[in-house]
């Protein structure tokens, strides 16, 4: 499960592991808060595994665990150690500190517009209203699974800076609130507002509204969420995809042409259409692809190799 699993998807879920043994003075002293600290962390929809040092021998040697107990935090492949004394305080420092720093950025009447007018670089914006300067995990860890899609800001709400911002938008200062924006930053697309935001919403509002309205194939994840294979004809998706070149002088004239038409068409309301554009100077092999034509009949080698050109977007 590690090398199949938790170690391939840590790129977008981190995880928790602790490694202990059975008679281990240690480990039965820091067990009430070892417990807490996975409660903590599973409640925020991070991954832990446990294991014992002696029934695991090969993971623990691949870990290189020296000692028990020992506990680690895997991020982007990278394994952090715990050192130190344990307490509660310390385990939680040490859960958050793993998570890249540029995760949110802080937001005030300053610089709010700046920052939702920067989805020209493929994301939409989320912004968050909260009554803290610290952004706790159970912020940290959907801001880290949703980063190849999503750009996170946050605002605190005890302080004087953003009184415009939350006039603007009509927030609550005594509820947390979640805002999602496209290209249009005049207007949320998705508004979430509850005294406590919860996970399972919050993660309902991100996933439906990850995408700007008109986005660019720049990657192959976001190839596959955007036009997914399916195997049912009824959930099949109709993908209308611009090609144009990056280099083009009139380039952005063409490209907000055809955002302005997207954003009017009644098709856009329709889950089965999607449209996204492509550039076709930088991205020759992809449209290569596409020049085929029809490639429902060709084999499982060609097809593979037709995936591999995503990865280079």
């Amino acid at each position: 499960a590690y090398e199949t699993k938790i170690l391939p998807e840590s790129d977008r879920k981190p995880c928790f592991l602790y490694t202990y043994t059975d008679f281990c003075f240690d480990c039965a002293r820091i067990e009430h808060l070892v417990e807490k600290l996975i409660r903590d962390l599973e409640d925020v929809g991070i991954c832990v595994a446990t294991f014992h040092a002696g029934r695991a021998r090969s993971l623990t040697g691949a870990l290189r665990i020296e000692r028990v107990p020992t506990l680690i935090m895997l991020i982007n492949g990278q394994l952090t150690t715990f050192r130190g004394s344990v307490n509660t305080a310390g385990l939680n420092n040490f859960a958050r500190g793993v998570f890249p720093k540029n995760l949110f950025t802080k937001i005030n009447d300053g610089n709010f517009q700046d920052f939702l007018d920067g989805w020209n670089d493929n994301h939409v914006r989320a912004l968050l209203f909260i009554r803290r300067e610290e952004i706790s995990m159970r912020f940290l860890a959907p801001a880290f699974y949703h980063k190849e899609f999503i750009k996170f800001g946050y605002v605190n709400l005890w302080t004087n800076e953003n009184s415009n911002l939350t006039k603007k938008y009509n927030v609550n200062r005594y509820r947390e609130t979640l805002l999602m924006f496209n290209e249009d930053t005049q207007t949320p697309v998705a508004t979430l507002v509850m005294p406590q935001l919860s996970r399972s919403t919050m993660e309902e509002v991100l996933i439906a509204n990850r995408f700007i309205t008109l986005p660019r194939l720049s990657s192959q994840r976001r190839f596959e969420e955007i036009c997914p294979e399916e195997m049912k004809a009824k959930r099949r998706r109709l993908c209308v995809v611009l090609v144009t070149k990056k280099s083009e002088t009139d380039n952005d004239k063409l490209l907000n042409s055809f955002r302005k038409y997207v954003q009017s068409s009644s098709l856009t309301r329709n889950e089965r259409v999607k449209f996204a554009y492509i550039y076709e100077d930088t991205q020759k092999n992809v449209i290569q692809s596409f020049s085929k034509g029809d490639t429902s009949n060709t084999d499982d080698t060609q097809s593979k190799s037709q995936s591999k050109y995503f990865d280079k977007i």
